[in-house]
């Protein structure tokens, strides 16, 4: 995947937007890419020293989160 910024930006662009977006429809290309993104949070924070996992770790389970809640909403 090819961000631009850190992926610890990215990840709080992605939450951010989420949380302004609930209860609205999200496009499909925007749902991918959320999900993307935080596969490739997942791979990073296997292979990412200790303080920097753990604030990447956060950020990835508030994103799943998000995520989570919108497939349990279904569609808008």
């Amino acid at each position: 995947m090819k961000l631009h910024g850190s992926l610890q930006t990215n990840l709080e662009s992605a939450i951010l937007s989420s949380r302004r977006l609930r209860g609205r429809v999200v496009y499909s290309d925007t749902l991918i890419h959320w999900s993307d993104l935080l596969a490739h949070a997942w791979w990073e924070i296997g292979n990412t020293p200790a303080p920097a996992a753990f604030i990447l770790t956060q950020l990835a389970k508030d994103l799943e989160a998000e995520l989570g809640m919108r497939r349990d909403a279904g569609p808008a």
